[in-house]
């Protein structure tokens, strides 16, 4: 029995080693900072590899439209307007801003992507929970979008636009989102197979 104990404890050891580096080969972290008057951005990119950021684009945009189903009725109407400026203008990102700019205290708000062979793509994201305002969970994503940008070249840029717009059809298409994490995950989904798609058809 002790042998069989300690077989198991090193196959869930191993186990969990082999996700954890499996999940760390590929991931970009994004924090935005927000107080005192401005609104500073950074961008943690483990390897030269941009992929991590396209991903970051688009799961990150997915997980506000699934976040924003428990907000206001017009932080929608917010998501969507500033959405279709942004696509319909690519490469040019609209100047938005956070409220939480103006207080004291910074609220920060922080965003990492992940690669899994299981899943794809996925996003964990951490929310403030003081200097928290709805219309923020909206425009933050902007300024992180616009760090991204500046980390993209030309042909980058149009493939991440390319993508955008397709994505923006799908998420704003869908009328009924369920609040679980089912629904996150259909979003995700989609967000992957865009990913996916567009890297195919941009490499062949």
């Amino acid at each position: 029995m002790l042998y069989i104990s300690i077989a198991i404890a090193l196959f869930i050891a191993g186990y969990i080693a082999l996700v954890i580096k499996g999940n760390s080969q590929f991931y970009a972290v994004g924090i935005i900072r927000a107080g005192e008057g401005k609104v500073n951005t950074q961008i943690i990119l483990k390897q030269g590899d941009k992929t991590p950021l396209l991903a970051m684009a688009l799961c990150y945009l997915a997980k506000i439209r699934w976040l924003i189903i428990t907000e206001p009725v017009w932080s929608e109407k917010t998501f969507s307007n500033i959405l279709n400026i942004t696509v319909n203008n690519w490469p040019v990102v609209p100047n938005v801003e956070m409220l939480s700019s103006t207080k004291k205290d910074i609220s920060e708000y922080k965003v990492t992507v992940f690669y899994s062979a299981r899943k794809g793509w996925y996003v964990d994201n951490v929310i403030p929970t003081c200097g928290y305002y709805p219309g923020d969970l909206v425009t933050n994503y902007y300024f992180i979008l616009k760090n991204i940008l500046s980390e993209l070249n030309e042909d980058e840029k149009i493939l991440l636009g390319s993508m955008l717009s397709r994505f923006r059809d799908d998420i704003l298409s869908v009328s009924d989102i369920d609040k679980s994490h089912r629904g996150l995950q259909r979003l995700l989904n989609k967000a992957n197979l865009v990913l996916k798609n567009q890297v195919i058809a941009n490499n062949s």
